[in-house]
């Protein structure tokens, strides 16, 4: 079962929901979201279906948590959503695999007047419920503290309101230890024995320790190969503790240089933000979504046949802070794609609403496209 939501399903998305005739909530559906050849059901039908099967059920955004809220509590799943979403909540569940770690909850209104010289740095600051790294800081000392207070209020004031309150909501804050090593993004589900299976995984790639963006994400034999398997263990974990059966996770965890595999967060209902996990058609051609609804197991040696040297990448070409969306008239699309040496695909993106230009899916040929890409300033693509 599907929920589309705002602000993006993709055609992949919508080409796999038609071919498998799953069934798709009509929800006032919006007039881009009407495809033809759809299984929509009425909200009432939606509900007795999924009440009555115990089906899989799949989010293209969290947007759609909301209506999750407030139609599917007999199901007990709000409150997992709840327990996993929240990322101080999602800390005291995962205790257990970090209990060393330090993190502290936050109100909004007591960030001001908190007292630093107890705070551990360096910490990460952000939202106990946030998405798309919004008002997410690395904070090395006080006077970074100081300086984050200040820029929380104006990135909010920007985009905060594109964001329902269950996506992005800035009443409450955590501060966590920061976790070195390497990140890695990876979708994955449950499927209807609670079993888990990894569709897809991305190292995060950063331009430097201070860098908080999402702009590089890659994937390659060896990166899934070598640490895809890492993970299924600590998410059986949060499996078993939230009874999770039948939903799909997009999780963000970093493993450490002594070899720990520790978790950052983990989005429950959906893949990675944006419909961005058709990484899987474009680099290596198998569909994420009809493995997840048909609840397949990928076949690594037949997908990576013929590619394994090659290394893919996901770039989120992000709005920067400073950058005054509604001042642009136009963009350039086509000389952002110049900073590629072997596109795949190009997404563009509402940037107007949302803090994103767009996203690039590539095949990446080395350390300095890599560096090219993380360097790039996106907005001087953009007509004033």
């Amino acid at each position: 079962m599907f929920i589309p939501e705002k602000p993006y399903v993709s055609d992949l998305l919508w080409d796999t929901v038609v071919k498998l005739q799953i069934p798709v909530l009509e929800k006032e559906l919006a007039p881009k979201y009407v495809k033809s050849g759809l299984n929509t059901l009425s909200k009432n039908a939606f509900i007795q279906r999924y009440k009555d099967t115990d089906s899989l059920l799949y989010i293209n955004s969290e947007n759609a948590v909301e209506w999750i809220d407030r139609n599917l509590e007999f199901s007990g799943l709000p409150q997992k959503l709840k327990g996993i979403k929240d990322k101080h909540l999602f800390r005291e569940l995962t205790r257990e695999l970090a209990p060393d770690l330090y993190f502290s909850k936050l109100n909004y209104t007591d960030l001001k007047d908190a007292d630093t010289s107890k705070i551990p740095f360096p910490v990460i600051l952000k939202p106990s419920v946030g998405f798309n790294s919004l008002a997410v800081f690395r904070l090395n000392n006080a006077q970074d503290f100081t300086e984050a207070i200040a820029k929380i209020d104006f990135e909010f004031e920007k985009y905060g309101s594109a964001f329902p309150k269950e996506v992005v909501d800035i009443q409450q804050f955590i501060l966590e230890e920061v976790i070195e090593g390497d990140e890695y993004a990876f979708d994955m589900y449950y499927d209807a024995l609670g079993e888990v299976t990894i569709l897809m995984v991305l190292q995060h790639i950063f331009e430097s320790p201070e860098d908080m963006s999402d702009r590089l994400y890659l994937t390659s034999k060896q990166i899934i190969t070598e640490t895809g398997s890492k993970f299924k263990a600590p998410m059986e974990f949060i499996g078993k503790k939230m009874g999770f059966r039948n939903v799909a996770m997009h999780a963000e965890f970093r493993i450490t240089p002594q070899g720990k595999v520790l978790p950052i967060e983990v989005n429950p209902m959906r893949f990675a933000g944006y419909c961005t996990t058709d990484i899987s058609h474009y680099a290596f051609g198998f569909n994420g979504y009809e493995y997840l609804f048909q609840q397949k197991k990928p076949n690594w040696d037949t997908i990576f046949e013929g590619k394994e040297d090659k290394v893919y990448g996901l770039s989120v070409i992000d709005v920067r802070p400073h950058v005054m969306p509604h001042d642009i008239k136009s963009y350039d699309y086509g000389k952002l794609l110049e900073q590629f040496e072997r596109p795949l695909h190009i997404r563009k993106f509402d940037y107007k609403t949302y803090p994103v230009f767009g996203f690039v899916f590539a095949e990446i040929t080395g350390e300095q496209e890599m560096q090219r890409i993380l360097k790039m300033t996106p907005e001087t693509y953009a007509t004033y």
